[in-house]
């Protein structure tokens, strides 16, 4: 009994034969870039998000300005892509590691700083509400 291909259309053919598809990847890296600065502009326009992980949210541009370059130094260089050349893709992949720091201690910082005002707040509070409940001092003579 030969074995029979499961065919799913549309979802078979969702790539038509002639798109070239290592000329896609390059297409989608690049149009990535107009929503992802949006992203940033309404993450810095918000003005809620931690000063060190808005900077790691930026930061991730230096890791696409390295990986732009050391991708064409290793085509040019070495004939591959940069994901074949170790030294190069593993410095180009620390950027990213850094800018994943960032946010990260970014977030446990304002975690933190939201805990320790709404520590304060409560404490506030609690102090108000003593001072409305304890009994006023007469003042006879």
């Amino acid at each position: 009994m030969p074995l029979q291909v499961a065919q799913v259309f549309p979802f078979d053919q969702a790539w038509a034969p002639d798109v070239n598809t290592a000329s896609l990847a390059p297409q989608l890296f690049a149009m990535s870039l107009f929503p992802y600065l949006c992203f940033l502009f309404y993450l810095t326009k918000s003005g809620k998000t931690p000063k060190l992980t808005l900077f790691g949210f930026y930061f991730l541009l230096a890791f696409v300005g390295a990986t732009i370059p050391a991708g064409i130094y290793a085509k040019t260089a070495y004939g591959t892509s940069l994901a074949n050349v170790d030294w190069l893709h593993g410095a180009a992949e620390s950027l990213l590691t850094v800018t994943n720091l960032f946010v990260v201690l970014g977030l446990r910082q304002g975690i933190r700083e939201a805990e320790a005002a709404k520590k304060a707040d409560a404490a506030a509070e609690e102090a108000k509400a003593e001072a409305a409940a304890a009994p006023e001092p007469s003042k006879r003579a």
